[in-house]
């Protein structure tokens, strides 16, 4: 997968937040512990170079733990995992293409 590929929240944007699975039922990413673009929303924007970017999905936190110490990187880094909610038709196919063109190293 790409590295480019970025979370983040309305206004914000989708940024600081790298995934690491992603699926039609939620995503996976890591974050810095004092990153956390996602503290005061409810709805997440996910973009990656070349690929359509997905804006206000709706989740909910399945798990958020915190990651073993990476030399080098200050700050404690996470583990966040969402699962997508209340998707509309649009959202489903802009996910779907997202998801078969970011797994095959089209971003």
């Amino acid at each position: 997968m790409d590295d480019t590929a970025l979370v983040g929240a309305g206004s914000r944007g989708a940024q600081g937040m790298e995934i690491l699975d992603i699926s039609m039922n939620g995503i996976a990413f890591k974050y810095k512990e004092d990153n956390d673009l996602l503290k005061d929303s409810d709805t997440v924007d996910i973009k990656a170079e070349n690929i359509v970017r997905l804006s206000n999905l709706q989740y909910k936190v399945i798990s958020d733990t915190e990651l073993v110490e990476i030399h080098g990187i200050k700050g404690k880094m996470r583990r966040r995992s969402l699962q997508f909610r209340n998707l509309t038709e649009e959202q489903k196919q802009n996910l779907s293409y997202f998801i078969e063109n970011y797994k095959s190293g089209k971003a």
